[in-house]
């Protein structure tokens, strides 16, 4: 086993933005990242609320993981978090202020891509501080209906996972697993885009959401076919 020493922590060298639109909402949006404090963690700071208008991406704000993740706090919600916290986390950010002017961070093309080529911009520089480090001693597990969630032991941060569609000939199974790291992230995930059968994109908009969705910005599934130009990034793009 290898010993290795406590990281310090990290925020972005330089402010940037970038705006857009939201997937579920359809709102112009417009997004920046601000260098922060150490200890202050991720904080989403809706900017059309008011100066108190703040949630931190902490799993007890999680208000909803119906399609995308939804945090909440006093009534503040920002959704679709998750492609830009997959970025910052890549990236080694521990610390970093998200302001935005509407619910819902920028969708781009449906991946991750956009933050990558924003946080490249911002830069990194390590702060006075230690990153807080929580190691697995022993297996841990939860589970809910069909989904299992399991964390062992590991000197790496490796993610395994497995996705299983039964009702979806195109989708079936599929598994991808890596030790996370930028480059590699970069390489083999950023480019990823989140993904719904026709069925499903046809439910939600009944209900008054995906109202900026579009091929440019997901891939859609209708009759068991990838309906968008070019086809799939990788053949394991969903799972990834």
């Amino acid at each position: 086993m290898r010993n290795r020493l406590i990281p310090c922590q990290h925020t972005i060298a330089r402010e940037v933005r970038l705006s857009g639109k939201g997937l579920f909402t359809g709102s112009s949006v417009y997004l920046e990242l601000k260098p922060s404090a150490p200890n202050s963690g991720i904080i989403f700071h809706r900017k059309d609320l008011g100066i108190e208008a703040k949630v931190p991406a902490n799993f007890r704000y999680v208000f909803s993981t119906f399609r995308s993740t939804c945090l909440e706090k006093n009534g503040v919600r920002v959704l679709m978090v998750e492609h830009l916290l997959s970025a910052l986390k890549a990236f080694g950010i521990d610390n970093v202020e998200v302001v935005l002017t509407a619910p819902e961070v920028p969708c781009g093309d449906g991946s991750a891509s956009l933050f990558v080529e924003l946080l490249e911009e911002a830069g990194k520089v390590s702060q006075d501080a230690l990153r807080k480090v929580w190691k697995v001693h022993q297996p841990v597990y939860w589970t809910n209906h069909k989904a299992h969630l399991v964390a062992l032991p590991s000197e790496d941060f490796q993610i395994s996972y497995t996705l299983h569609y039964p009702h979806s000939k195109i989708l079936d199974s599929q598994y991808f697993s890596l030790v996370l790291e930028k480059n590699r992230y970069v390489e083999e995930i950023s480019q990823c885009r989140t993904f719904a059968l026709q069925e499903e994109v046809d439910g939600l908009m009944k209900k008054g959401l995906l109202l900026d969705a579009g091929l440019e910005n997901g891939i859609l599934i209708r009759d068991d076919a990838v309906m968008n130009e070019g086809g799939l990034r990788f053949s394991t793009e969903m799972a990834r």
